[in-house]
């Protein structure tokens, strides 16, 4: 396989790690229609990546680190910003990031200790990124009125709808980082019960 194809996924990839701030730069100077294009563009460049590289078998080890990197950075700059915009209640911001940042501490963590711990998502994981993706675009959506309808009628309506994802989002973000932690305390309880390096348990020196 060529070089350039082989590393196609991991190119866009990066390139979607780029439009992360171009999308919070928009929403926080009020652009939201603009952002929602951009992260539309975005999101399908995740499942873009992700058929490349299947496809013609381009998985790399950097994409394998860089992928849910670049996923967790969008959904959370980009929810970020919207609950500084008043445009989601910041307890769901607050869920949103803490997860990714749960998720990421625990990577970091079994780095650190020698125990690396791997972050394939899960099924529930695949269902909250696409909750997440699909509240983010009706926000934006909303806040742009770009959505069908411009009578009281039709604004209830999209406000319920986008008052039911959200629930759906708590509901699967808790579920998936409660999978996630689940996974690396089992993993960490492995790792336990293997032979220190020395005596304390201290890596040597």
């Amino acid at each position: 396989m060529a070089a350039g194809l082989r590393q196609l996924p991991n190119l866009i990839t990066t390139a979607r790690i780029l439009m992360v701030p171009v999308v919070i730069w928009l929403i926080l100077k009020g652009m939201v229609a603009e952002a929602f294009w951009v992260f539309l563009f975005a999101g399908f460049s995740d499942g873009l990546d992700g058929w490349i590289a299947k496809r013609f078998d381009a998985r790399t080890e950097l994409g394998a680190w860089l992928d849910p990197i670049a996923d967790k950075l969008l959904i959370a700059g980009t929810f970020i910003a919207l609950g500084w915009q008043n445009l989601v209640p910041v307890w769901l911001v607050m869920l949103v990031a803490s997860r990714d940042v749960l998720i990421m501490g625990a990577v970091m963590l079994g780095q650190t200790m020698g125990q690396p711990f791997a972050i394939a998502p899960s099924r529930a994981s695949k269902i909250n990124t696409a909750a997440q993706i699909g509240l983010a675009l009706m926000v934006m959506a909303m806040a742009a009125a770009m959505l069908p309808g411009h009578g009281p009628t039709d604004e209830r309506h999209w406000r319920t709808v986008t008052e039911l994802l959200m629930l759906v989002v708590a509901a699967t973000t808790l579920t998936s980082g409660a999978g996630y932690l689940g996974r690396w305390l089992s993993h960490a309880r492995t790792h336990d019960h293997e032979p220190r390096d020395d005596a304390d348990g201290r890596p040597p020196s």
